[in-house]
């Protein structure tokens, strides 16, 4: 997690206990003692959202539309041996999970694995193919000048790499 404090930016380490909750909160040392405290206790107070596998998110579903007629089946693709029983094993735990089901459709898009620099792997699936053939909305990207001036006089402004936050959103069960 980082917090912004001008043009300077701020490290925040944070630890989880095994209930998930924060632990051990280091803030950046040019927060003032009483920033820190403040920012320590809204870590605490919303400790249930820093969670170390994601929850599922409400009261959204994301439904994939496509064009009429249009089925992707590609070719499944060689995954070297060294991989074999890491993606095995991720694949387990995310059925066991429930972050994946097993099911048969006419539909079929090949998995990668890409390496992370601890050596672990981090699973991805290829939907080029299924992109081109997505119905998109038409949503325009916002321009980094509004978003500059939303932000108006935030005490803190802060940007989070969620865990696995792509996992959050459910596919709706006919895509």
């Amino acid at each position: 997690m980082y917090l912004a404090s001008h043009p300077d930016e701020l490290e925040l380490g944070l630890s989880l206990t095994e209930e998930n909750q924060p632990d051990n909160i280091e803030l950046a040392v040019q927060l003032s003692e009483d920033q820190r405290r403040q920012v320590a206790k809204l870590i605490r107070e919303f400790g249930d959202v820093f969670q170390e596998m994601p929850g599922e998110a409400q009261g959204v579903i994301h439904w994939i539309k496509t064009f009429p007629g249009q089925v992707i089946r590609e070719s499944w693709r060689q995954i070297p041996q060294r991989l074999q029983g890491q993606i095995k094993t991720e694949i387990e735990m995310m059925l066991e999970k429930s972050i994946i089901c097993r099911f048969h459709n006419d539909w079929r898009s090949p998995i990668m694995a890409v390496l992370k620099p601890d050596g672990k792997i981090c699973l991805c699936v290829d939907f080029q193919k299924v992109n081109a053939v997505a119905k998109f909305d038409a949503y325009r990207m916002p321009r980094v000048d509004e978003l500059i001036e939303n932000i108006g006089q935030a005490c803190y402004i802060s940007t989070l790499d969620l865990t696995k936050g792509y996992w959050q959103v459910p596919v709706a069960p006919e895509d």
